[in-house]
């Protein structure tokens, strides 16, 4: 059976915030209910992340204000308890999908890291076609990863426009989080890796015209080869009628001598 005691969030991103719960429960709602049914996951990662925050939450005591005491969620009675743990599960599950893109990222960065090393000693870089594509193809799969997400990481959800308090809550957890400034260095890193496969695809263009250029190369002299049989062929041909001309001359001229 799955756990009663304690409340989870759903979030479209495909994140989930529990309160109240183990990480035993957890993995079970995971196992059982997420993973049970059929697409209900879209563009599955590889690890599940996981984010812990320390809270507070006390829903009949009128002595404990709901906001961040530090490093530490709390809620009280006011407002709806709910809607508070609402506001800031949306947050910790913006943070739990950046640290899955910033680990995505991370990686694609360090399978590159030769590159930037390669080029200072102005060498070419000894990937195969094949090489230069998969990388490539890993960036825009974290890019597809990327927009999947559909609301920008510095934006505030819709949902908290006309509910100032709970957009209060919502930025308090966000600013504990450093989602903005993390989201600005993965932007930052993303334009790096960026620079990084126009390099790589750059290559790509000049390994395909160099080897369109020896195709051509490759052409031209096979042409020129056929060219000269033919040019020999024609010159040989010559020298044999020459050859019979003047056979056929010597014969004549002994004939009329006898």
């Amino acid at each position: 059976m799955i756990p009663t005691d304690g409340e989870i969030f759903l979030f479209q991103s495909g994140a989930f915030v529990s309160w109240g719960l183990s990480t035993h429960q957890v993995e079970r709602f995971l196992r059982e209910v997420i993973e049970a049914v059929p697409g209900a996951e879209t563009g599955k990662y590889d690890d599940v992340e996981f984010e812990d925050a320390p809270y507070r939450a006390d829903s009949a005591s009128s002595h404990l204000t709901t906001g961040m005491s530090g490093d530490t969620i709390m809620v009280g009675a006011t407002p709806d308890p709910l809607l508070a743990k609402l506001a800031f599960s949306h947050g910790v599950a913006r943070s739990a999908k950046l640290a899955v893109l910033e680990d995505l990222l991370d990686r694609y960065l360090r399978s590159m890291a030769k590159v930037p090393r390669i080029l200072q000693r102005g060498q070419k870089i000894p990937w195969s076609r094949s090489q230069v594509l998969q990388q490539l193809g890993e960036l825009l799969h974290f890019r597809m990863m990327l927009n999947l997400h559909s609301e920008s990481f510095l934006d505030t959800p819709d949902y908290y426009w006309t509910k100032p308090q709970l957009e209060a809550y919502y930025d308090a957890i966000c600013r504990n989080l450093d989602i903005n400034s993390r989201t600005r260095i993965l932007n930052t890193k993303l334009d790096y890796a960026n620079e990084l496969a126009a390099v790589l695809r750059e290559q790509l263009s000049e390994t395909h015209s160099l080897n369109l250029e020896w195709c051509i190369i490759l052409l031209i002299t096979v042409e020129v080869c056929f060219e000269l049989i033919h040019y020999w062929e024609k010159y040989r041909d010559a020298e044999q009628a020459s050859a019979s001309s003047a056979s056929a001359s010597e014969s004549e001229s002994e004939s009329e001598s006898a």
